[in-house]
């Protein structure tokens, strides 16, 4: 279950239950307390009026006495005719009476009464029947103790009075006080019975309160301080767990870390004081742009949550990443306090992620050089391979003198070394990669090696002019112990190389004995002036089938092999190969180094000798009878010499005027000049085909052919390369040429080819294609063309018009359609449709296609660049009604069209089925 903020348990939220909680129980709490103590309160009240009764009712019996007392002095003072006495004794005796009178009335009635210190309080009357009958009789007994006193103090002579009523005031005395005496004895039970049943109340209160607070106790337990205790006992599991699992930190609103887990101490290498009080600036690896960081506050500053993955520093400069989720937290008011971050290190899933892409990086880097190997081997091989085939050819012709066939012979051999070092070259690399070549080290001489190499390679120096000097930086040994096959190897690519890029100046081989007392070795310095190696390239430079310069423009060729053998020739020699220096347009430094083995014995020269064999060249004359393209004005754009020569030997015996140029820029100018009648010598006339070799120095042949387009030249260009892997056909068909021939070349085929394309007022006007041609067989035919490439459109015009057809040009689909449904409805409905099928906007079969729907019935050819098995049932199914391929055949598509154009309801003269007959020959 994915947790939302919404699913989270907010501190607002905890504080509504817990105050709910709580004030239910404080509730219960202060019912239960408040009764207790109303009970209390109740029985301690009733004990205090009790005691304040007997207090009373104790007082009533000393009232009693005082007053007997108080009449007593009255009747000691009247004897003693002490008048002032007398009054202030009836005073007492009066507020005694009062006293008693009124604390009496109380207990029987109820009412007010002077509690002495109590103050005035007011009591309930007496329910008990029993207290109440004494207290009667102690009224009674008072009454009459006042009405014997009063007669006693009323009669004249008072010793008498004292002596005749002492004994009836004494009686009536003791009956108050005894009537007193035991209506007290009787409050005093009563009062210990309701103490007794106040102490039972405040015992069942103790009891009571005593189960409410373990009652509280245990209902706080339960319901609250459990269940927090095991929600907080989860949340440290949790925590621990997440500890121990994730990366956790906590920050304020401002992005200050509060809490950092030991987790994000570990990966980050800072320790918690560093990291608390900080923002994550702190571990930012400058790998994101401003704009990550600043969506990010974004999302959480608005309350939501924010996933992704972050690349952060450590404190060391190493860099880890890892998957974040951020997630903001409120208080009760919705205001954001913090936000919690939680991190899992991807740095494994990421090094895994990025070895993928290294891999696929490497797998696009291979399958490049895959398609620049097979691309460079065709080139490679195929150019040595036409030289050696086509002076073969040569030789079998019956009027070569010795010396041309001396030449042929030696064109030959020579174009056959080349081809067999390239052959060696992709062997060797082969046998290194397998593991199965093995070096075999035996004792030979760095000098006569050298020779050796100088007298292979500088034929190829003199050849360019460039001076090859041998040097010794010192004393070498005469012999070492190596495998020489393997060193002259090295040597001679190494120079080789240094000569093929080198165009002035001079090449230097510098040798050198070097002994640093642990391992011996020879180095060999190989110095040029040439164009240097760009800084970017050098890491490439020794990688299977790397080369400097990879376009198809560059002036120098090869495999890309030689540096990757040497090198590793070198590595099982006990060396290396590296790059010295190199700066560009000054020249580069290569120093192979290889091992010597153990010297012990071995002289020491201190004049080493240097020899060099220089190579015999030879001569190419070319002759070549009148044949089959008398008349023709051709122009050949190739740079390699030994095919200038065949090529043009072949096409000037066969008849054609021939001029060579040896790059694409020179025969782009000469054809421009040659159709704006700037030609030399024959200023109105255009060449009436091109040859274009497709890979050559200065302007390749496809940027040749475009612009040659692009100025308005309509004759056929047919491409010449070494190329023959898939997509070079449809590459030189795209670029305008009308047909593709390889090398090595095919002579006859080559001449057919040509025959094929030229124009029919260049041909011989005897031949019986020219005749055919000018019957016009496809006159009042309506054609529909549909091609984007409008060399292409030039050309398949000029062909059709040339046989009398009425050719309607579109660039797209869609203008194909719509013209055709227009030409239908209008009642003048083209008699052929001819669709290209590779189409901007709509492609024929979708076109095809449509128009079908639209019930349109006509005839519907493709024009396509493919031609592989299947296509026709492919293209019969979409709805064509036949198919022709690209390059344009003349013959062929006339042949194509001149079929259905028959069926249909134009007519033909009996005569026309002589020229279709010499059409399709």
């Amino acid at each position: 279950m994915t947790v939302t903020p919404v699913d989270i348990l907010t501190p607002r939220d905890l504080s509504r239950n817990l105050t709910f909680r709580f004030s239910a129980l404080l509730l219960l709490s202060l019912i239960l307390s408040g009764g207790t103590y109303f009970v209390v309160l109740t029985a301690l009240t009733a004990k205090e009026h009790d005691s304040i009764d007997l207090n009373l009712a104790g007082r009533q019996r000393m009232l009693t006495q005082k007053y007997a007392n108080d009449i007593d002095q009255i009747l000691i003072a009247l004897a003693g005719s002490d008048r002032e006495f007398v009054i202030e004794m009836k005073e007492a005796a009066s507020r005694t009476a009062e006293l008693y009178e009124a604390t009496l009335t109380a207990f029987l009635e109820g009412g007010e009464v002077d509690a002495g210190v109590e103050g005035r309080i007011w009591i309930p009357p007496v329910q008990d029947d029993n207290i109440v009958q004494h207290l009667g009789k102690a009224r009674a007994a008072w009454e009459e103790l006042q009405k014997t006193a009063m007669q006693a103090v009323q009669s004249g002579n008072a010793s008498l009075a004292r002596n005749d009523n002492i004994r009836d005031i004494q009686i009536q005395t003791a009956k108050a006080v005894a009537e007193m005496d035991h209506a007290v004895f009787l409050m005093q039970k009563q009062s210990e019975v309701k103490l007794r049943r106040v102490e039972s109340y405040m015992a069942c209160a103790f009891i009571i309160g005593v189960v409410l607070y373990v009652g509280t106790v245990m209902f706080v337990r339960r319901k609250i301080v459990v269940p927090l205790a095991s929600s907080m006992v989860a949340l440290d599991a949790q925590k621990y767990a997440m500890d121990e699992h994730t990366i956790v930190a906590s920050t304020d609103p401002f992005g200050k870390i509060t809490y950092a887990n030991d987790k994000f101490c570990r990966i980050s290498q800072y320790s918690r004081e560093e990291l608390i009080g900080q923002d994550h600036r702190i571990v930012n690896s400058g790998h994101h742009p401003h704009d990550f960081f600043a969506k990010l506050w974004r999302t959480i500053a608005a309350g939501k949550v924010w996933h992704g993955e972050v690349c952060n520093r450590a404190k060391d400069g190493s860099l880890y990443w890892v998957d974040t989720t951020i997630v903001p937290f409120r208080d009760e008011t919705g205001r954001i306090t913090q936000y919690v971050a939680v991190r899992t290190c991807i740095n494994e899933r990421k090094l895994a992620e990025m070895e993928l892409i290294n891999a696929k990086e490497i797998a696009e880097v291979a399958n490049r050089a895959k398609s620049e190997f097979l691309a460079n081997m065709s080139h490679e091989i195929r150019t040595p391979m036409t030289a050696i085939l086509g002076f073969a050819e040569n030789m079998l012709d019956v009027d070569q003198t010795e010396s041309e066939k001396l030449s042929c012979i030696h064109t030959i051999r020579r174009n056959g070394e080349s081809l067999l070092g390239i052959i060696n070259d992709i062997l060797d690399l082969s046998k290194i990669e397998s593991g199965k070549m093995e070096a075999e080290l035996i004792s030979c001489e760095p000098c006569a090696i050298i020779a050796d190499v100088s007298s292979l390679v500088r034929v190829q120096a003199d050849a360019k002019g460039l001076p090859l000097n041998i040097e010794y930086d010192g004393a070498i040994p005469k012999t070492i112990h190596t495998d020489p096959v393997r060193l002259r190897q090295i040597l001679i690519n190494l120079v080789g190389n240094a000569i093929k890029f080198t165009q002035a100046g001079s090449i230097r081989l510098v040798t050198r004995f070097v002994d640093d007392g642990v391992a011996p070795c020879m180095q060999f310095d190989v110095i040029d002036t040439g164009q240097g190696i760009p800084e970017e390239e050098k890491k490439r430079l020794f990688q299977p089938f790397a080369q400097v310069d990879t376009s198809s423009t560059r002036k120098i060729g090869g495999t890309g092999l030689g540096l990757t053998i040497s090198r590793r020739f070198a590595e099982m020699l006990g060396g290396d190969i590296t790059v010295v220096e190199s700066k560009l347009g000054v020249g580069s430094t290569f120093r192979a180094s290889v091992a010597t083995g153990r010297l012990d014995g071995v002289k020491m020269l201190e004049d080493p000798l240097s020899a060099t064999i220089v190579a015999d060249g030879d001569n190419v004359v070319a002759q070549a009878p009148r044949s089959d393209l008398h008349g023709l004005r051709i122009l050949f754009a190739e740079d390699g010499p030994d095919n200038q020569r065949l090529i043009s030997f072949v096409l000037k015996k066969a008849g054609a005027d021939v001029t060579i140029k040896e790059n694409g820029k020179l025969a782009l100018d000469v054809a421009l000049a040659a159709m704006n009648g700037k030609r030399e010598c024959d200023p109105k006339r255009p060449f009436d085909l091109i040859i274009m070799d497709m890979q050559m120095p200065e302007m390749d042949g496809y940027e040749a052919t475009a612009q040659l387009r692009r100025n308005g030249y309509t004759g056929p260009i047919i491409a010449l390369t070494a190329h023959a892997v898939e997509g070079d056909r449809e590459k030189c068909i795209s670029a305008g040429c009308n047909d593709y021939a390889t090398k090595p070349i095919d002579r006859k085929k080559l001449v057919n080819l040509i025959l094929e394309h030229v124009q029919d007022n260049r041909l011989n006007p005897d031949t019986g294609l020219t005749k055919a041609i000018q019957q016009l067989p496809l006159r009042g035919c309506r054609i529909l063309l549909a091609e984007d490439n409008l060399s292409n459109q030039v050309l398949v015009v000029g062909i059709l018009k040339k046989v009398g057809a009425e050719v309607t040009a579109v660039k797209d689909g869609n203008l194909a359609v719509d013209t055709a449904l227009a030409a239908r409805d209008g009642g003048k409905p083209f008699d052929i449709i001819l669709m290209d099928i590779q189409m901007p906007m709509m492609g024929g079969d979708e076109a095809t296609e449509m128009l079908r729907e639209k019930a349109y019935s006509g005839t519907i050819i493709a024009l396509t660049a493919h031609a592989m098995e299947g296509d026709r049932q492919k293209y019969l199914k979409v709805g064509f009604d036949d198919y022709t391929t690209k390059p344009i055949n003349r013959v062929k598509l006339i042949k194509t069209i001149q079929t259905y154009f028959r069926n249909g309801d134009s007519q033909v003269s009996s005569d026309d089925n002589a020229h279709e007959s010499l059409l399709m020959t």
